[in-house]
């Protein structure tokens, strides 16, 4: 039996509504699942997290709500598909790469050295 967006429906015995309520609810968990973390469980506190957040490309957003922004996917220049944050007054990018600093400058000594520990899940360019 496959999802059907039209159960419960008035012409339809009400002896098949179980198990195609059954397999409407089983479907809303898998698309559910794919991005969720879902449990059967009535612990409200874990039911609301993510395992990934999943964007299908739009255009730009018109107008939002004032004190609001939206975080969306959209094509750049190369039909490459990029994160972008909308305040409502600018677009800003934000992949392939936002640059968080400018940078570390170190000056030493001959014969001196330096260790310098990056943030796990980070990684880092050096020129000398």
């Amino acid at each position: 039996m496959a999802y059907n967006i039209i159960v419960p429906f008035q012409q339809a015995s009400p002896g098949i509504f179980p198990a195609q309520n059954n397999e409407n609810f089983q479907r809303l968990r898998d698309i559910i699942n794919n991005d969720h973390f879902f449990t059967d469980s009535i612990d409200v506190g874990s039911q609301g997290i993510h395992k990934q957040c999943t964007m299908i490309n739009r255009a730009d957003p018109g107008s939002l709500p004032g004190g609001s922004g939206i975080l969306y996917s959209k094509n750049d220049s190369n039909g490459n598909a990029q994160l972008n944050w909308y305040n409502g007054n600018s677009i800003v990018q934000m992949t392939p790469g936002v640059q968080l600093f400018e940078g570390i400058t170190a000056s030493l000594g001959s014969g001196a050295f330096a260790d310098i520990f990056p943030d796990p899940g980070y990684s880092y360019q050096a020129t000398c």
